[in-house]
């Protein structure tokens, strides 16, 4: 229980210190929260499988087939573009919608919506109906990715941040992992967009029951009650948070009277009186549309082939080669200087990828070794660029740019594939390599370009 009378806890973060991260309760929400990446990951992958699978072993009714979609720029790659189009269309909006109304509420509407927006793509009558369906479902992808991330950040201190986004790309590894399983076993892309999309559908019925507010948000909004709730939900009752809720609002109040209203408008008038912040924000958009270019790069447009192996152990390999990734992440953040560290990991990205531009793809095993090797360090890239770019703001610009940053990522995830598609036949298939390879490098020197004195407490 929480009490009238106790420690003088000045700010949300102390209070969370108190009920720390490996308590099981709050490990729990955490868990629970990330848990939405797997969720994720088998609707967002799926077209690999979905789309078309020419290689695989048994015959199936792919999207392809079906609706005698041809390749090229405007074709069949054109599944995964509307989805990031859609995000990048609305993602802003909805994401900024958890600011106002909280971040549970949107990720139950958000989670609920993108299973039943792809469980209704099963009765499309043309690839045009469908992509209308893949592009309606990008536009809660952004919120069932970022506002969990951002719910399961702000439940537990500020020192945690590295360790949520390990459970969240292990969580992805999970979705992506099982999406070949899926792939194998449906015969249709409709039972592939149906068993994929059903689960986010039953998840939004558990959270409602189980997934509390994020703390930060309800001490933002000074709803005493809720955050009495909270504590006394999720402290340990061995070691109880005593806390005076309505003391510790006068503190933070007193503290950080200056950014008590942090909304769009608020945000933007602080960005044009700090202009370095612009200037930061152009860089951050960068880091974030080559992420997203490269990790959808690296995982699909590639031209690894191992026959004897078929597609989906390739896939399934990529999947679990990310699981390591995900685990060195947080212990190389906490050891080392964030900054050195993100972009050192960029380099390795790049290197890796590069030794598949002079490998011959024809020697299959070194080249599949190699791609697992950049897939290994494209993991831990896409999840340093979530914690680089949002250490770069202040708290009450961080939401507003982070935003706006991941937004424009998409434009690296739509045109991937019809980039790939276009520049596989150049340079004996390798530009697309080297296209990777510079981007990893450019990143890295954004990143190293950003002043030393980098990262805000929250």
């Amino acid at each position: 229980m929480t009490f009238e009378s106790g420690p003088t806890y000045k700010s949300a973060e102390e209070v969370l210190a108190k009920t720390g991260f490996w308590h099981w309760r709050v490990f729990i929400v955490v868990l629970s929260a990330c848990s939405c990446w797997a969720l994720n990951a088998t609707p967002f992958m799926i077209p690999t499988f979905a789309a078309e699978c020419d290689k695989c072993e048994t015959e199936k009714v792919t999207i392809k087939k079906e609706f005698n979609v041809p390749a090229g720029f405007w074709g069949i790659e054109l599944m995964s573009s509307a989805l990031f189009l859609g995000n990048m269309c609305f993602g802003l909006i909805t994401a900024y919608l958890a600011d106002i109304f909280g971040r549970r509420i949107i990720i139950l509407i958000s989670m609920f919506c993108f299973g039943a927006l792809g469980a209704l793509s099963i009765f499309s009558t043309s690839y045009a109906v469908l992509l209308v369906f893949r592009f309606l479902q990008g536009a809660f992808f952004g919120t069932t990715t970022t506002v969990p991330y951002v719910l399961a950040s702000e439940c537990v201190e500020f020192r945690w941040h590295p360790y949520v986004i390990g459970l969240l790309g292990l969580w992805w590894s999970v979705g992506y992992s099982i999406t070949a399983l899926i792939g194998y076993i449906c015969t249709t892309w409709q039972q592939m967009m149906l068993v994929t999309s059903i689960p986010s559908i039953l998840a939004s019925i558990y959270f409602y029951f189980t997934l509390p507010e994020s703390f930060i948000f309800l001490v933002d909004n000074k709803r005493v009650k809720d955050i009495n709730d909270w504590i006394n939900r999720m402290q340990n009752p061995k070691d109880p948070v005593q806390c005076n809720v309505e003391h510790m609002l006068q503190q933070i109040d007193a503290t950080q009277e200056s950014m008590a209203t942090n909304t769009l408008s608020a945000s933007m008038k602080y960005l044009i009186h700090h202009k370095k912040y612009m200037i930061y924000l152009i860089g951050s958009t960068i880091i974030s549309v080559f992420a997203f270019y490269l990790y959808l790069g690296v995982a699909v447009g590639t031209d690894v082939k191992l026959e004897e192996l078929g597609p989906y152990w390739v896939y399934l390999l990529g999947g679990f080669i990310e699981i390591p990734g995900y685990l060195c992440t947080p212990i190389i953040l906490t050891r080392f200087r964030q900054q050195y560290a993100i972009a050192g990991v960029h380099v390795f990205a790049g290197c890796a990828l590069f030794s598949m531009v002079v490998t011959p793809s024809s020697t299959k095993t070194l080249y599949l070794i190699e791609w697992l090797v950049s897939k290994f360090a494209m993991s831990m890239c896409f999840q340093c660029m979530f914690i680089f770019v949002g250490d770069l703001y202040p708290a009450i610009i961080r939401n507003t740019c982070v935003g706006i940053s991941t937004a424009f990522g998409n434009l690296g995830g739509m045109f991937v594939l019809q980039i790939y598609a276009e520049a596989q036949n150049v340079l004996n298939g390798k530009l697309p390599m080297l296209i990777y390879t510079a981007m990893c490098f450019i990143n890295a020197a954004v990143i190293m370009s950003y002043p030393k004195s980098i990262g805000h407490e929250p």
